[in-house]
């Protein structure tokens, strides 16, 4: 029988840590290994959870790493 794989344990935004960011503070993403289709999740995470919780990222995509400030 083939195994079934599920989502990771923790959410996107305490597993890369965009989440805990306070104003002015920045990440980095590593998404060398990541499909340009799992890139554009991770950065539709980061907003929608900037969204959800009225929070304001800027992202910018350098040499397979995506690094994240938090504006607001």
């Amino acid at each position: 029988m083939e195994e079934v794989k599920f989502r990771e344990d923790k959410p996107a935004y305490e597993r890369y840590g965009y989440g805990a960011l306070r104003p002015l503070e920045t990440t980095c993403i590593d998404v060398r290994d990541l499909s340009p289709k799992e890139v554009c999740r991770v950065r539709n995470g980061i907003f929608s959870h900037g969204k959800y919780h009225n929070k304001k990222f800027k992202t910018k995509t350098v040499e397979g790493f995506i690094h994240i400030k938090r504006v607001i």
